[in-house]
């Protein structure tokens, strides 16, 4: 009777140490996926809005310190006014966006 709880309780030791790897396995992939979608650009069409939104969303990220996400999107933002056509609003927010750039790129602190 004895050899037959062993092996029952090695077998479940087994089955739950098989359950965690799957865990484990699954955990880790989801984290690594999870920071290859963070890098991918996405296409949109570029209007006068996304470039607007874009450089919101960079200055939120400038606020709270994170610097290479407001160059990202302030560079994705840069892409888009080019391909807009060329207007005084549109040029405007290019040389706006080319100081932010280039401040951000020479700030002191």
């Amino acid at each position: 009777m004895t050899r037959n709880k062993k092996i029952i309780i090695s077998a479940v030791v087994v089955v739950v140490l098989i359950v965690l790897i799957c865990v484990g396995t699954i955990f880790t992939i989801g984290l690594i996926d999870k920071n290859n979608n963070t890098k991918k650009v996405i296409k949109v069409t570029p209007t006068t809005k996304t470039v607007t939104d874009l450089r919101a969303n960079a200055e939120k990220a400038r606020a709270s310190g994170n610097k290479e996400d407001a160059k990202t999107l302030l560079t994705q933002a840069q892409q888009q006014v080019e391909a807009l056509p060329k207007t005084d609003q549109n040029t405007n927010a290019k040389v706006d966006i080319q100081a932010q750039l280039f401040l951000l790129e020479h700030a002191n602190k």
